[in-house]
């Protein structure tokens, strides 16, 4: 895998930069998130890119091959719900907060190709299989090892800020931090999102009683907590113009395409987001 990783960086069309001294925030390095041995941070070698290779096949054997071969339904499906909710926006730099390894970041070239991805990471070896996923792809991309709760970016320097299944993974101290740093990223007249599952105010009471299992039974410790926090009092808290905040369901391209029923569906054929202008 390494050997396949550094051949597919041979000649770069993004990059990739780590940083060794990254203090790995505690409710990542503390447990073995989603029971993974050793986390996502573990490094058995050199150029190790082992936690990214098993996260991506993770995803496909845990949602049944329902966000397609490259696992990238949920990238593609929330391009596509944004082209048509804002059909006037077009960003020029986009940054997504807690990439692993590029899912839900790289379709965002294919929708605006004259845009600049950007993508964070806390975990090398995910950043390191991002890398080479994205040129093996052929897809121009950056990846960081930062933190979202403190990047190293100018202020103002991104058209778009998103994470896709990051916030749950956090802590009630950092939401109110990322949150205010997805601020200052951001231009005036930018947008933020998150897409994680719903808030539970978004749910049946038994619907919601049914995420308890990952709660539980996966090493996810913030997962209910996230679910319950109001996301638009988050938003305006940080500076966002309240008057913006906005939710929505981006229907799964994957499930139509494939015709199968949305209820066999994890997801229910769809991927909740909330997010925000930046007043200009």
């Amino acid at each position: 895998l390494v050997a396949r990783a550094s051949s597919a960086t041979g000649r770069p069309r993004g990059s990739l930069t780590l940083d060794p001294a990254l203090p790995i925030p505690r409710y990542i390095g503390a447990l073995e998130v989603h029971l993974m041995p050793g986390g996502y941070v573990a490094e058995h070698g050199a150029d190790d890119v082992g936690a990214g290779a098993l996260f991506d096949r993770q995803m496909t054997v845990n949602r049944m091959g329902s966000q397609g071969a490259l696992n990238d339904d949920p990238g593609r499906s929330l391009v596509a719900w944004l082209q048509s909710r804002f059909p006037g926006f077009r960003p020029r730099r986009i940054l997504e907060l807690g990439c692993t390894v590029g899912h839900s970041l790289l379709p965002f070239a294919a929708a605006w190709p004259e845009a600049e991805l950007h993508g964070i990471d806390v975990s090398a070896p995910c950043l390191r299989y991002a890398h080479a996923r994205a040129e093996a792809l052929g897809v121009a991309a950056h990846f960081w090892q930062q933190d979202a709760e403190r990047t190293r970016f100018d202020s103002g320097s991104f058209d778009l800020v998103f994470s896709r299944i990051l916030m749950h993974e956090t802590s009630h101290a950092a939401v109110p931090r990322i949150f205010a740093e997805c601020h200052r990223l951001l231009r005036p007249g930018g947008l933020c999102f998150h897409s994680d599952a719903p808030q539970f105010d978004e749910l049946e009471p038994y619907v919601a009683s049914l995420r308890d299992w990952d709660i539980r039974c996966n090493n996810e410790p913030f997962m209910d907590a996230w679910y319950e926090m109001p996301v638009e009092q988050l938003f305006a808290a940080a500076g966002f113009d309240a008057a913006t905040c906005f939710r929505g369901w981006a229907p799964s391209l994957h499930v139509a395409a494939s015709g199968v029923d949305p209820k066999l569906n994890r997801s229910g054929g769809r991927y909740f987001l909330a997010g925000a202008f930046r007043a200009g």
